[in-house]
């Protein structure tokens, strides 16, 4: 089973012709109810679409209305949230140097449901020791 990482779900709201063909392949080789998001995504995408909505509001309402029309009942059932014991493991990969929260709370997620992290940065997640998956390179 799969986490989808942040960057992975913005890949999947693009119109065709500008997806990646290697990700939309490895998208479609993989059965839906094998993927999964974090409530950390969400609230990323979230983030995303009040701070746009101050400059454009028109393309906010456009990305909103895709998160919460389409985004969230499609992965229903399979958002996972930040309990106690992904926090705790969160925290362990802020030492020895300190690394954004947000990759941590979706590092830990991914750990914690014994699942690998499908994102194109693997750079970020290295340090973390979990399963990564790059279908950009694929």
């Amino acid at each position: 089973m799969y986490v989808l990482d942040t960057n992975l779900v913005s890949e999947i709201r693009k119109v065709p012709a500008k997806k990646n063909p290697a990700v939309q392949r490895w998208l479609e080789q993989q059965y839906s109810d094998q993927l999964f998001i974090t409530s950390i995504t969400v609230y990323e995408l979230e983030v995303g679409v009040q701070r746009l909505a101050r400059k454009d509001s028109a393309q906010a309402a456009l990305i909103g209305d895709w998160l919460h029309g389409t985004l969230l009942p499609g992965f229903e059932g399979r958002v996972l949230d930040l309990d106690l014991e992904s926090s705790l493991i969160a925290a362990t990969y802020q030492v020895p140097d300190p690394r954004p929260s947000a990759d941590c709370f979706i590092a830990a997620i991914t750990q914690r449901h014994h699942m690998k992290l499908v994102t194109r940065n693997t750079k970020d997640f290295l340090a973390m020791n979990i399963p990564l998956i790059n279908p950009w390179d694929e």
